[in-house]
């Protein structure tokens, strides 16, 4: 049983998106830890990148609360200070990370620890996944000017306002976990406030000291988490090593168990009539979000900008490839490496949710090597909107939302089918477009609302 994790069809020749995957690939390949999740192969087939990664039997810790939180349970101290003590052990090798042609500490920042992206696996096991926006150290950064990324509750100040990433800035996002496990709810919750009060909040944060709003947690995990949270990422000075040599001890020894305990309390394992059946992971919402400033727009989930038109595919995915450089050749020596360690590795070693033999890519048997019959292709729910080409880049509104820029040379985007309002440039004036599905629509370069005179 393995995880695939590629391209969807509408993006699949993207240029940003293939770099987004091959950073991605990159990150898991410089990373060997039992924590993280652990990447098999980086394919091409059929023309979309896609990464084969360890399956996690289990659920994220977003859903396990949740379903916990139904039955009026939760987890319990000693639980949460061995999950966590797990998330920071990750974090640690990921930060430890070196470049592997110089040997120089190149980390590799998660920007993105979050519930949603911690696994727990039946038998209690904890990983980190999801480096899809990691900031992997000596390759260029995928940000650009007033652009940035992370989860919103779960992002450091400096990510809000734009500021340097560095392993300080998963310290904080991690603490900011701990501190909502202990708590039982979140520093920063998003229904309850406006997205401009949000980000205002998670930029200047003003938390009270654990200490004062509940008893009975470690004096060691108080003095964590102050230092951890402070605002300015220089006063953050505990590491993510440090904070798992503390958690790690602080955690009672069945904390492990009872974790496991709790898993089989929200997912039992099923029955022996279905215990051949595989069982397919919990699937999760987006959890990307890109603001673009000044508007502070939130943006989620993938946005489909074709950079290049359909006879242009080709050079496009190429381009992403060429986009790696010398280091792509790292990352198939990597990626051997890694497969050679999954066949010579112990059991002892290996993390107990790990695949017991080396992964084997999938030989169809003789009575079914002849091709499946063809099924009726799908409706079409999206439609492409052509923006004229403009002297100067404008970015495209769709129903407020931020899809991109336009450029000297016309641009597509996919939208979802239907009627939409499309404003070009901030001081645009809205026009009604109907995108028809599977078809196109077109929309002038740039129109500017005609400014009051006196």
């Amino acid at each position: 049983m393995v995880a695939i994790k590629r391209l969807g069809a509408n993006v699949a020749w993207d240029v940003d998106h293939a770099r987004a995957l091959v950073r991605e690939a990159m990150a898991y390949a410089r990373i060997d830890h039992p924590a993280v999740l652990r990447l098999h192969e980086f394919v091409e087939h059929a023309g979309r990148l896609a990464l084969v990664l360890e399956y996690v039997d289990g659920l994220s810790l977003k859903r396990l609360r949740a379903l916990l939180a139904e039955r009026d349970a939760k987890l319990s101290d000693g639980c949460v200070l061995f999950l966590m003590a797990e998330v920071f052990a990750a974090l640690a090798a990921a930060h430890a990370a070196r470049d592997p042609e110089t040997d120089e500490p190149a980390p590799v920042v998660h920007r993105d620890v979050s519930p949603a992206n911690v696994l727990v696996a039946r038998d209690g096991a904890v990983k980190l996944g999801d480096f899809g926006i990691a900031r992997v150290g000596g390759v260029a950064p995928d940000t650009r000017a007033g652009v940035f990324k992370g989860t919103f509750g779960y992002m450091a100040p400096e990510q809000v306002i734009g500021g340097p990433i560095t392993p300080a800035t998963d310290v904080y996002s991690a603490c900011l976990l701990l501190r909502e496990l202990l708590l039982g709810y979140a520093a920063f919750p998003q229904k309850s406030s406006s997205m401009l009060a949000l980000l205002r909040a998670m930029a200047v944060p003003e938390l009270e000291r654990i200490e004062v709003l509940r008893r009975g947690v470690p004096p060691e995990v108080c003095a964590l988490l102050a230092t951890g949270l402070a605002a300015e990422p220089s006063a953050r000075t505990v590491t993510a090593a440090e904070a798992h040599a503390m958690l790690a001890r602080l955690a009672p020894v069945g904390a492990r168990a009872e974790l496991a305990e709790a898993m089989a309390l929200v997912r039992p394992r099923p029955s022996a009539a279905r215990a051949n059946a595989p069982t397919l992971p919990e699937l999760e919402p987006a959890r990307t979000q890109r603001i673009e400033t000044p508007n502070a727009v939130e943006i989620s989930g993938p946005i489909a900008a074709s950079n290049a038109g359909r006879v242009a595919r080709g050079a496009s995915i190429v381009a992403a490839i060429a986009f790696v450089g010398a280091s792509m050749a790292s990352l198939v020596v990597l990626r051997g490496r890694v497969v050679r360690e999954l066949g010579a590795s112990s059991a002892a070693s290996a993390p107990p949710s790990a695949p017991s033999a080396p992964f084997a890519p999938f030989a169809p048997s003789a009575s079914s090597a002849a091709a499946p019959p063809a099924l009726p292709p799908a409706p079409a729910i999206s439609g492409t909107l052509v923006v004229a080409p403009t002297k100067l880049p404008h970015r495209v509104f769709v129903d407020d939302r931020v899809v991109g820029e336009s450029s000297s040379a016309a641009r597509a985007f996919a939208v979802r089918c239907g009627e939409h309002s499309i404003k070009v440039g901030s001081r645009g004036t809205p026009q009604s477009v109907t995108v028809p599905c599977g078809g196109s629509a077109s929309v002038a370069g740039v129109w500017i609302a005609p400014r009051a005179t006196r």
